[in-house]
């Protein structure tokens, strides 16, 4: 036979090939299907398997929380461990968009109660963070083999040309003492308010490491000439 059912959270088809009475069973509103003895506790209860030939969808009107899909694990019950993980639809207060929360088993009443993904509708993902304010806002450590940041930077090899005015180590010195951090670095009080951008960091310290060659160079050459003239007097 072939029945369909629509309710206020789900909507889907089930094909169903052997006797509806034998496992169909209808209590107090709610409708089980292959739960054996079992009473239905859902307005629609399934022991076993669903398998949909076309979408399956939960439909909530809410303020704060819309549609959601729960995953269940009764075998986890050691705390802080997520036996439910539960993706939700969000508005409201939680921000627009979808969210993957994990409960253990006393839940929201001092036991894991958390979101751990959210991915709001204007594309920013947040891991650890509820409101992401970036396309990857990140509220933790990031391991990885390999990160690559292309940015529209001017690259510091301009320092090499013959062009560029590299300052006097006295102006160095100078700088230094009045604001306590180098030339074209931000000051540890920027970095406190705005963060620390990677490719705009990477560019300045190597322009300070081509800026320090140039120095190194200077000084070889003046000791070199120190050395031909002490050389020059002991003859």
């Amino acid at each position: 036979m072939k029945k369909g059912m629509l309710t206020g959270m789900f909507c889907f088809t089930l094909n169903l090939a052997v006797s509806a009475q034998s496992i169909i069973k209808e209590e107090n509103n709610m409708v089980g299907i292959a739960l054996g003895t079992a009473s239905p506790t859902s307005t629609l209860d399934v022991g076993g398997s669903i398998v949909t030939r076309g979408g399956f969808c939960s439909t909530v009107s809410g303020v704060d929380i819309g549609g959601f899909l729960s995953l269940d694990n009764p075998a986890k019950t050691v705390a802080g461990t997520a036996n439910r993980w539960t993706i939700y639809n969000m508005g409201g207060g939680y921000g627009n968009s979808l969210q993957f929360w994990a409960y253990d088993q006393q839940s929201c009443a001092g036991g894991l109660c958390a979101p751990r993904l959210v991915i709001m509708d204007n594309g920013n993902v947040g891991i650890g963070a509820s409101a992401p304010e970036a396309k990857l806002s990140v509220n933790g450590g990031i391991l990885a083999t390999k990160i690559k940041v292309n940015q529209n930077l001017t690259w510091p090899d301009y320092v090499f040309e013959p062009t560029y005015q590299l300052p006097s180590l006295y102006q160095l010195e100078q700088f230094i003492r009045q604001n306590k951090h180098l030339p074209d670095v931000p000051s540890a009080e920027t970095i406190a308010r705005e963060g620390l951008d990677l490719g705009d960091t990477q560019a300045a310290l190597l322009k300070k490491i081509e800026e320090l060659t140039l120095y190194v160079i200077e000084l070889k050459k003046e000791v070199d000439d120190l050395r031909k003239s002490v050389a020059a007097e002991k003859k």
